[in-house]
């Protein structure tokens, strides 16, 4: 069956589901099409499935535009020991600058020039020192780190042992230690040694990677006497000048950065006096703001890309998202959903490729299973196969649903407040209207997400995004659906399922690892239900032609704007 497609435009969508949302209660109508502004009804549309060689011609065709060459005759940052004054670039909104939780893109874009991780990784996952001066393993459960006996944050405070230690316990308090399962303990061996020990050996593809490079290490001290939500201190080579919530954040590069001219790795340059990041998520103001001169790049997905491709004023460029979204549905007893026939009646009953058109198609792609395309194991044969993420079937989902124990009640769609998922989340609130399902949307920022999602009593869909640390399609589910991964000791949908544990657990190891037993693993979450892969997305970028090269953040989740090159003639 191929599948089917309802033409929409977000705007319909949004008309409906604030209507339902603002009205006194839901009265369960069944509607199996979505009305326009006009209040005529859409008529459900087929639409061909792409073939494996148009998707690869289209991914290809993005992937040209990734190279950017620089001119090295010319007087730029990479050939002198200058600075470019300042850029000025657009952002998400974001709520805080604390030294956890840094998932999100928009925050990562600021947090990565003001904080500093025991090590990078590298775009092969490897580990690379960056406080940390040298490790080594003892034995299975013991790792040492040494640190640079030499390290300062933006204040001058000296970072020991302890101050390691502490950015871990914070961490681990924070509630966002995903990837933590083999985590036991860290302790000072000594002023400027730790020593890791684990719960038991690692075999998890990821989970060393994670431990080591995404816990920012901070001074107790200066944690101790600032708020560190709009005012941070980190080891980075950029310290926050100002942060204006909701307007903007300006960094500037530190004259007193500790490391060494011999030390700095490509993430760890300075090569902006100063970066502001406008707070602009609006995409038909960044165009405006960048033809006037006041941005310096911005998001060109949706846009003609033929015009500024062949425009001079600007450089073009893709950065491919390891991100996607997905919907989790919550499988406790505290919510209907725990009934498997609901579970597959709201499935059957979403179109990803209607959330896609809704967003816009330049911009994101319907995914058929949880992971991104840019995966390195992605298989577009997932795409072709016959499952509820791949078939959209209302009067299946009807079936389902009258088979269920559904009994009217008002589902809880949890969401983030940023656009696409917010967007998302009204469009499959349509979809649950259109076949007798109550619902209600429940918009949280960002930093709050984890937090509300830890509860079983508070949600009952889920619009979650993620992404792999290892680049492997499984460890994308792993993050949702092992408990070892978990920030909450459990897995995220509260299923109590060991023979799910111990298959991803499995094939999300060093041993177990193998695109067949990952074919096996989404099997058996089509099978029960447990998620739907939503959508993923490719950003396609306008640069004013000072940007000489790029740097990315290692999955490239964020450009690393001080490392980049600028051209300084």
């Amino acid at each position: 069956m191929k599948r089917r497609m309802i033409a929409i435009i977000l705007a319909s969508v949004m008309t409906v589901a604030l209507a339902a949302c603002q009205s006194s209660g839901n009265d369960g109508t069944k509607n199996d099409s979505i009305p326009t502004e006009t209040g005529e009804e859409n008529p459900v549309e087929t639409e061909e499935v792409r073939s494996d060689d148009e998707e690869e011609q289209v991914a290809g065709s993005i992937e040209a535009l990734m190279e950017l060459e620089a001119d090295s005759s010319r007087r730029s940052t990479a050939n002198t020991n200058e600075k470019y004054d300042k850029i000025t670039v657009p952002n998400d909104e974001i709520s805080d600058l604390q030294p956890y939780h840094n998932l999100s893109g928009a925050k990562n874009a600021i947090t990565i020039e003001i904080y500093e991780a025991l090590f990078d990784l590298t775009a092969d996952k490897e580990l690379v020192p960056r406080l940390a001066k040298s490790y080594k393993e003892i034995d299975d459960t013991h790792f040492q780190v040494e640190i640079y006996d030499y390290i300062s944050d933006s204040e001058g405070n000296h970072i020991t042992a302890d101050d390691v230690v502490f950015s871990y316990q914070l961490n681990q308090e924070s509630g966002y230690a995903e990837d933590f399962g083999f985590f036991k303990s860290v302790e000072a061996i000594d002023d400027y040694t730790v020593e890791f020990v684990w719960n038991e050996p690692i075999t998890s593809l990821t989970a060393l990677n994670s431990m080591m490079n995404y816990v920012c290490i901070v001074s107790e001290k200066a944690y101790g006497e600032h708020d560190f939500a709009t005012d941070p201190v980190g080891t980075g080579p950029y310290v926050v000048d100002n942060f204006t919530t909701g307007v903007s954040v300006t960094i500037k590069a530190r004259e007193d950065y500790w490391q060494t001219d011999e030390l700095r790795n490509e993430l760890a340059k300075a090569n902006v006096e100063e970066i502001e990041f406008d707070i602009l998520a609006d995409t038909s103001m960044q165009l405006i703001a960048l033809e006037s001169g006041s941005l310096d790049y911005c998001d060109i997905t949706t846009q003609n890309l033929e015009s500024y491709i062949t425009n001079d004023k600007y450089n073009v460029y893709s950065l491919p998202n390891s991100f996607n979204i997905n919907l989790l549905l919550n499988y406790s007893e505290d919510s209907p959903c725990s009934d498997l026939n609901l579970r597959l009646a709201i499935y059957y009953a979403i179109d990803n490729s209607t959330i896609v058109e809704a967003l816009g198609s330049d911009a994101y792609y319907p995914c058929s299973v949880n992971a991104s395309r840019i995966m390195s194991d992605y298989d577009y044969a997932w795409e072709n196969e016959e499952n509820y993420n791949t078939v959209y079937d209302v009067e299946l989902a009807k079936e389902y649903l009258e088979k269920s124990s559904y009994n009217g009640e008002t589902l809880v769609i949890l969401t983030n407040s940023l656009e696409a998922q917010k967007n998302a989340a009204t469009v499959i609130l349509g979809f649950l209207q259109g076949v007798g399902i109550n619902a209600e949307i429940s918009v949280q920022e960002p930093p709050a997400v984890n937090g509300v999602a830890s509860d079983s009593t508070a949600w009952d869909l889920w619009v979650n995004a993620g992404t792999s640390s290892s680049g492997y399609a499984i460890t994308r589910t792993a993050t949702d659906l092992l408990a070892s991964m978990s920030n909450n000791g459990g897995c995220k949908i509260f299923a109590e399922d060991d023979e799910l544990q111990t298959m991803i657990d499995k094939c999300n190891s060093q041993a177990g690892y193998s695109i067949e037993a990952t074919e096996a693993v989404y099997d058996y979450i089509h099978e029960k239900a447990y998620d739907y892969g939503l959508f993923g997305n490719i950003k396609i970028y306008a640069f004013t032609p000072d940007f000489a090269s790029f740097e990315t953040w290692y999955n490239s989740s964020a450009f690393v704007f001080g490392a980049c090159d600028y051209y300084l003639d």
